[in-house]
């Protein structure tokens, strides 16, 4: 295809044409330009298209021509290019943009176009003559240095540091996002001023900008980097420290050309260095004044290298001594061995923290026991680790130690082993004799009414006899047996290699013969007695639990067969004892259930006839076992606790019968029920009795209660019976002359009655000595000025020889068996008819 080349300013087919030479070498030169040409018609076809243009776009001059310009063009620029068309026809003008054209391979070429319109003598559009340049490597350049810049801002942006550049008037450049955050400049025009400048947007921070151009002048005085700490107020009150850098730089003249500002917010850096200096302050305090050794010592060859006061104190060395010395000197031979390893096994890489209990040497050749703790320090690179070793002392404490270890196996008082020793030495003897087909025998031992001479001597006595006690019995015992108390007045004898049951009761009779010897304690000369129950092993169990269980159930049947004796377990007994255990679970629930009941037995004047009171007895009606003894549940419940709820219903149950037949017009004097030591010792007693009387609108003198001779004993009741006896209730006391009381507590606890002991009762026919006792009785009673009653009075001849007594009061069968309570009413019923008709 032929082209035709147009000169811009010579028109087509008119004069001024140029000659062919200058034509040629016009066309020459368009055709070898560096720059692109491309001249288009008036339809904007190319008509002529030089190599370097057809060059950019990967096309041959020839398959251009002909071609629109929009062929090539980018679909987003037609646009502007139809725009540009349309003002090149009607304007004329020259024209200079930047164009995206596509690349015959695809991809984009950016080109800047110089555009001269081609206009006839008359102005008419012919076409155009376009320029191009091929920009494209410029405009990745341009872009890959605004990535480059953008990624600089970015990182200048998110670097938590004050960054800001100034020209050499300290007009503000380029400052990042912390800066501006920082002086609360967001938003501000800040470039082209001065510190002083900005402090008309930020007021809060008038004096940081003032200081900073101060500091600015003294950067480029000095016209080198320059370091300091910059103080910055925060509107909260707080401030922080900036540690400034600040990089001055000059033109070759010498005149200054910007500053560069750089700083990091130090006040958390300078804090912990703070703190770091106060911890190496507290840390040389505590070194100096801790009262724990500590030493440093090398590694390589265990010698000292420095010490701490209590350590050299604890040693008995100076530190100068001491650094003459290695761990070695001042440890005891046998523990060397145990230092070196925690040497050897220590690594300052794993910090690895080893204690060690060891003894040392003092100077004066004294031994202590210390708790060693110790660790490898890393050294500075090149030096040799050292290890740094806390010492406590602890001679003292494991001396402590040592004696509560004994303590914890031993009784306080005694110092024979207690339960925990007993039982751990009784496994080994139980091991022994299974491979030697032995016996072990187990004894229980039990001293015979010791609480009366605790309560009565006092306690600081009874703790002197139970040591007594204790000697007496590690008499009869060898080396291998074992004599523990368990507690109380409880001990327990552990026999061991026994060939047969035998030679255990021979050691039996000897230890009860032996403490039924008089015991001297303190100047008093006391006379005690012991029940024992004896196991064996392996006929009565296999292990300590059992062992024990039978051996106290022997004891059981001992104190029942009357005390100063002993027994060897038998089923017979275990049976007995599950027959109490059954009993104990039931009376747990008999009050709940309202399986208790009240019967009353009158007290009568056998001269008046009159009722002067009524006894309230205490029954138990079982579901199963149907009546139940008091004698057999009354103690259980004694020994388990239930009593004081037990005694406390009965009184409640009592004063609510008596106000009945009082309200029915009944007269039956006093009500009388017993007491026990556990309610009469129970804090508030008096206060809860009264507060019970008045809940059933009785006074205290309607009240009697019965005691028993024990309660009298000592001074542990005293007070409990002094306060009953001063609110008024009547005092009197059971089974009088079966105990151990005295004419003196009759007189200390002004008690208002005695009630005869029914046994004498049942021999006054029979026998002399029976009837000379209740006669002395009654005739104390009455010179003491007591009234006596006289239990179980069952026949008419035991009626007679009362009266002659002058003993008026009785309780028995013969006036009235115990009734219950509307039975014992209609009784009292039918007695006032009968007086009513005499």
């Amino acid at each position: 295809m032929t082209t035709t080349l147009t000169v811009p300013g010579v028109e087509p087919n008119g004069g001024g044409e140029l000659s062919r030479y200058d034509a040629a070498m016009y066309r020459r030169i368009v055709e070898t330009a560096n720059e692109g040409i491309w001249q288009l018609d008036v339809e904007f076809r190319a008509v002529f298209v030089n190599e370097r243009m057809a060059g950019m776009l990967g096309y041959a001059p020839e398959d251009m021509v002909g071609h629109s310009i929009r062929d090539f063009m980018l679909p987003g620029e037609i646009t502007d290019y139809e725009r540009r068309s349309r003002g090149y026809r009607e304007q004329g003008g020259r024209d200079r943009f930047e164009r995206r054209l596509r690349h015959r391979d695809g991809h984009t070429v950016t080109v800047l176009v110089s555009v001269t319109p081609l206009l006839d003598r008359d102005g008419v559009f012919q076409g155009a003559f376009a320029m191009l340049t091929d920009i494209t490597e410029r405009e990745r350049a341009e872009a890959a240095l605004a990535e480059s810049e953008e990624r600089l801002r970015t990182l200048i942006n998110t670097m938590p540091d004050i960054v800001c550049f100034k020209d050499g008037e300290g007009r503000w450049l380029e400052a990042n996002d912390y800066d501006l955050q920082l002086f609360q400049l967001e938003g501000v025009d800040y470039r082209g001023k001065k510190d002083s400048e900005l402090a008309a947007f930020s007021p809060f921070y008038r004096d940081a900008f003032l200081t900073c151009e101060d500091s600015d002048e003294q950067a480029w005085a000095l016209a080198r980097p320059s370091r300091g700490d910059e103080i910055i107020p925060r509107p909260d009150g707080t401030a922080r420290v900036f540690d400034i850098v600040k990089i001055p730089t000059f033109h070759p003249d010498g005149r200054r050309k910007g500053l560069v500002v750089v700083g990091r917010d130090v006040t958390e850096r300078q804090r912990m260095e703070a703190e770091l200096g106060a911890s190496e302050a507290r840390f040389r305090s505590i070194f100096e004044l801790s009262p724990l050794g500590i030493a440093l010592v090398s590694k390589s060859d265990h010698r000292f290298v420095h010490a701490n006061p209590r350590y050299c104190e604890l040693l008995g060395y100076s530190l100068e001594e001491l650094r003459r010395l290695t761990v070695a000197d001042v440890t005891h031979p046998d523990d060397w061995s145990k230092s070196q390893s925690l040497f050897a096994a220590s690594s300052p890489e794993q910090r690895a923290v080893r204690t060690l209990r060891k003894r040392y040497l003092r100077k004066d050749g004294a031994v202590r026991w210390v708790n060693l703790t110790a660790a490898l320090l890393p050294g500075q690179t090149g030096e040799e680790p050292l290890a740094i070793g806390i010492v406590e002392d602890i001679t003292e404490r494991r001396e402590a130690e040592e004696r509560i270890r004994h303590l914890a196996l031993h009784d306080v008082l005694t110092d024979l082993p207690n339960r925990a020793l007993m039982e751990d030495r009784l496994r080994h003897a139980i091991s022994e004799a299974q491979r030697e087909e032995t016996l072990v025998a187990l004894l229980f031992l039990d001293l015979d009414r010791f609480k009366i001479i605790n309560d009565s001597l006092g306690h600081a006595l009874g703790d002197r006899l139970l040591c007594v006690v204790a000697e007496r019995l590690g008499h009869h015992v060898r080396g291998s047996d074992t004599v523990c108390r368990l507690g109380g007045d409880e001990f327990v004898i552990v026999l061991t290699a026994v060939s047969q049951a035998s030679d255990v009761a021979r050691v039996a009779d000897k230890l009860l013969l032996d403490l039924a010897q008089p015991l001297l304690v303190d100047d008093h000369t006391l006379s005690v007695s012991a029940s024992v129950g004896i196991s064996l092993y392996p006929m009565d169990g296999r292990d300590p639990e059992t062992l024990l269980q039978h051996a106290d159930t022997a004891l059981y049947q001992a104190k029942g067969c009357g005390r100063n004796n002993y027994q060897f377990f038998t089923l017979e007994m275990n049976v007995r004892v599950r027959e109490r255990l059954q009993l104990e679970h039931s009376l747990r629930q008999a009050l709940e259930h309202g399986e208790f009941t009240l019967y009353y037995q009158p007290q009568v004047d056998c001269v008046t006839r009159q009722v002067v009171a009524v006894e309230a007895l205490l029954r138990w009606r079982h579901p199963e076992l149907g009546w139940v003894a008091p004698d057999r549940f009354v103690p259980i419940a004694e020994d388990i606790g239930l009593i004081v709820p037990i005694g406390e219903w009965a009184l409640r149950q009592a004063c609510r019968d008596s106000q009945a037949w009082r309200r029915a017009g009944l007269e039956h004097g006093r009500i009388a029920l017993n007491v026990s030591a556990s309610q009469l010792q129970r804090v508030g007693f008096d206060k809860r009795l009264a507060e019970i009387l008045r809940e059933h609108d009785l006074q205290p003198g309607d009240l009697e209660l019965e005691l028993t001779e024990s309660l009298l004993v000592g001074e542990a009741n005293a007070a409990s019976l002094r306060q009953l006896k001063d609110m008024g209730v009547a005092l009197s006391i059971d089974d009088f002359g079966s105990g151990y009381s005295s004419l003196s507590c009759l007189r200390r606890f002004a008690i208002d009655k005695l009630k005869l002991d029914q046994s004498f009762l049942r021999d006054v026919a029979a026998s002399t000595d029976a009837a000379t006792i209740v006669n002395a009785i009654v005739t104390i009673a009455h010179c003491l000025r007591l009234a006596v009653v006289a239990e179980g009075v069952e026949t008419r001849q035991q009626v007679e020889f009362l009266r002659e007594r002058n003993c008026r009061l009785m309780q028995g069968y013969h006036f009235s068996p115990p009734r219950l309570a509307e039975d014992l009413g209609v009784w009292l019923r039918q007695r006032v008819r009968v007086a009513e008709t005499r």
